[in-house]
């Protein structure tokens, strides 16, 4: 699992895989909405494998399938001239199968809901796992608001946003946020979950670093999907973002997140090290490769 298996310690590293390797058997086995992309799922399954391979197995696969899930809603929300009714009704969708836990037609919103109950379940409280609803209301809105955007600039309906303009919107695009709340859902039961609102901070830093980490890694795809990336807008004072600039950004996020979340959490909390590496991971991904390989790419 070259060029990921970098990103792990040693004496984690075989654990890792070995845990990877079993994600990706069991994905490979369940019947998945959408069409195959085995190396992105491998790539997944690694990632959740080493951000908490202290989790039983148990946990970390429904952590795994809500990461997947995600990459279904991406598929629905990117792409070439999307169509505005289409978007509307997966939102709709997504925000009954959260608030109501209604499904209807939908196997891709009927899988969420399936997953969700599954994080129920983990989450005695209940409050990570229903604040995992409210973050991605807020990521799928943003996701559509962004998709029209993008759809307007390339057919010049609309003039590009600024880069300030852009990335508070995008931030909530890469569901970084629900994905936090699920990861403490599937450990809530052996871990003090703090409260929701004193995430609010660090969690802010880490979606902002992982929006910027994914658009300096897939400039060349946003374009040929035509959608937007900060690499190609000007900031409030028509300056150009460079990618020295952006790395610089993503930094200062990730030492924000650290900073905020040592505010927040006390020392020697379970979740204070699965947020860190949740973060470390994501951003390092994108420093080595994309979560998208090219085709014919290795995983």
């Amino acid at each position: 699992m070259e060029p990921l298996s970098g990103l792990v310690s040693n004496d984690q590293r075989a654990r890792v895989r070995v845990t990877a390797a079993r994600l990706y058997q069991d994905a490979c086995e369940l019947d998945w909405p959408g069409p195959g992309q085995p190396e992105l799922h491998r790539r997944v399954c690694f990632m959740i494998a080493a951000i908490a391979p202290d989790l039983p197995y148990e946990r970390l696969s429904v952590l795994a399938r809500y990461a997947r899930w995600s990459i279904l809603l991406d598929d629905r929300l990117d792409g070439p001239d999307p169509d505005p009714a289409a978007l509307d009704r997966l939102q709709q969708a997504v925000a009954a199968v959260t608030q109501a836990g209604r499904t209807g037609r939908d196997p891709v919103v009927a899988l969420l809901a399936r997953i969700l109950d599954q994080l129920a379940r983990y989450d005695r409280s209940g409050a990570a796992a229903q604040q995992v609803g409210v973050e991605l209301r807020d990521a799928v809105a943003s996701g559509v608001a962004h998709a029209l955007l993008a759809q307007a600039v390339f057919h010049r309906r609309q003039p590009p946003p600024t880069a300030e303009q852009y990335l508070p919107v995008a931030a909530r695009t890469v569901n970084y946020r629900s994905f936090a709340f699920a990861l403490l859902a599937v450990g809530s039961d052996r871990w003090a979950v703090p409260a929701p609102a004193s995430l609010d901070r660090p969690l802010w830093h880490a979606a902002y670093a992982v929006r910027l980490s994914n658009d300096l890694r897939s400039e060349e795809r946003d374009r040929a999907e035509q959608t937007l990336n900060i690499l190609r807008l000007r900031t409030r004072a028509g300056t150009g973002v460079t990618p020295r600039a952006v790395r610089a950004q993503i930094d200062r996020r990730v030492r924000a997140h650290h900073h905020a979340l040592a505010r927040t959490i006390q020392p020697g909390h379970p979740a204070g090290p699965a947020l860190t590496r949740s973060l470390q991971l994501s951003v390092g991904l994108y420093r080595l490769t994309d979560l998208r390989p090219a085709t014919g790419s290795p995983t």
